[in-house]
C-alpha cells in the first residue's frame, strides 16, 4: 500500500536510518517530526480543555467516542454523550422536536451547523440548550467506512452551551413586546395579537370586543406626588385590571394611562360579555391605591367597540373604541356628584 500523502509522517515510515548503530530504525528526521506532532497535539488538547466549547467525535456507527473541553462542565457532557448515538441521549430532545433532520444529514455525510437540543441531563434538572456543529471525517486512504457513515471514518465537531444566549434573546424579545413599566403587552404587540384574533374571528364567525380604558384622576396624582409615585400607581392599576380578565383576554398598555383590553367572544357565555367585563374593570379601580402613605382615588372611563358590528378593520375598530372612551370621560365629568357611574361608552 502506498503512503497516504495527506499524512506527513507516512513517507518517513519507509525511510530507515541507512548506517550507524541506528541502521534499520526510523530515520532521525522522522523521529523529530513525530515528536513535533506529538507536542502539537498535546498543546491542542490542552487548549481544547480550556475552551468553553466542547470538541466531539462520532465513530462510523454514529456513536460519540470523544468529548474534550467545555471547562468545568466537560465531565457532565462526556457522561451524557460517550457511547451513545445522538438520538439515544437521555432527557434530551432537539429544539425542532425531531431527530430525523440530524439523522438525514449524517446519513448523507453533509456538514451541519447549530443543531440545538434541549437537555435536562447536565448539572441537575435545570434546562440547558446545547448547539452541535460538525463535519464528516474522511476514511483513511485505501480504507472504507464501517457503518452508516458510509465512506467516512465518522464525524467531528463542536458543541456549545447556548443557554445564556437563549435567555438573552428571550429578554430582548420580551422587551420588544412588553411594556417595561407594567409588564403588559405594548401597543405594537397588542395590535399584532388583535389583528390575528380578528382574522380568526372573520374565519370562524365570532365577535371580538375592544375596550379602550383611561384612568380618571391619574394626572392629578402624577402632578401631586411625582413621576415615581405615578409609576407605582400605573403598576398597581395594571395588576388590578389584569386580575379581573380571563386568561384568554388580552391587555396592553398603549401609553400614559391608557390601556386596551381585547375580549374574544369565541367561547363567551350568554349575555353581554363586554358590559360584564367593563363593570369588573371599573370596580377594580374603586379601592384607593396607597403610595407613600397617600391614598390615590382613581376611576376608569371605558369605550367599547365590537367586531364586526362597529368595524371590520383594526384601525377603525381602535379609533371607535377610543372615541367612545372620550365620550364616556366627558359624560363622567358632566355628571353631578353622587350620580351613578356611567363612564362606559359604546361606539
Amino acid at each position: 500500500m502506498s503512503p497516504d500523502p495527506s499524512d506527513p509522517t507516512a513517507a518517513c515510515m519507509d525511510r530507515p536510518a541507512e548506517s550507524g548503530p541506528d541502521a534499520g530504525a526510523p530515520h532521525p528526521a522522522c523521529r523529530a517530526l513525530h515528536e513535533r506532532l506529538a507536542r502539537s497535539e498535546a498543546r491542542l488538547e490542552a487548549l481544547m480543555r480550556l475552551s468553553s466549547d466542547w470538541f466531539w467525535e462520532l465513530d462510523a456507527s454514529l456513536r460519540f467516542v470523544r468529548c474534550t473541553g467545555g471547562g468545568p462542565g466537560a465531565d457532565d457532557l462526556g457522561r451524557l454523550l460517550l457511547g451513545r448515538a445522538p438520538w439515544e441521549l437521555p432527557a434530551t430532545t432537539p429544539l425542532s422536536g425531531e431527530w430525523d433532520d440530524l439523522h438525514s444529514v449524517l446519513e448523507a455525510a453533509q456538514p451541519f451547523a447549530d443543531f440545538v437540543c434541549v437537555t435536562r441531563a447536565l448539572g441537575g434538572s435545570a434546562e440547558r440548550r446545547i448547539s452541535f456543529s460538525g463535519e464528516p471525517l474522511p476514511a483513511p486512504r485505501g480504507g472504507h467506512g464501517g457503518g452508516p457513515a458510509g465512506g467516512h471514518a465518522g464525524w467531528h465537531g463542536l458543541v456549545r452551551d447556548v443557554s445564556q444566549a437563549h435567555r438573552a434573546q428571550e429578554r430582548l424579545r420580551q422587551l420588544a413586546h412588553r411594556d417595561r413599566l407594567t409588564g403588559l403587552l405594548n401597543r405594537g404587540a397588542t395590535e399584532t395579537a388583535l389583528q390575528q384574533l380578528l382574522e380568526d374571528a372573520a374565519h370562524d364567525g365570532f365577535r371580538v370586543h375592544v375596550l379602550y380604558l383611561d384612568l380618571d384622576g391619574f394626572k392629578a396624582v402624577n402632578d401631586r406626588l411625582g413621576h415615581a409615585a405615578g409609576d407605582r400607581v400605573l403598576q398597581e392599576s395594571a395588576n388590578r385590571l389584569r386580575s379581573v380578565l380571563r386568561d384568554e383576554d388580552l391587555l396592553g398598555r398603549f401609553g400614559g394611562d391608557e390601556f386596551v383590553a381585547v375580549l374574544s367572544g369565541r367561547d363567551a357565555a350568554g349575555g353581554d360579555l363586554a358590559a360584564r367585563v367593563c363593570m369588573r374593570l371599573r370596580d377594580a379601580m374603586v379601592p384607593p391605591i396607597v403610595v407613600d402613605g397617600e391614598a390615590c382615588q382613581l376611576g376608569a372611563s371605558i369605550g367599547v367597540a365590537h367586531f364586526p358590528d362597529d368595524a371590520a378593520e383594526i384601525g377603525e375598530l381602535l379609533q371607535r373604541a377610543d372615541a367612545a372612551m372620550y365620550t364616556a370621560k366627558r359624560a363622567r365629568r358632566a355628571a353631578p356628584a353622587g350620580a351613578a357611574d356611567r363612564s362606559t361608552g359604546l361606539a
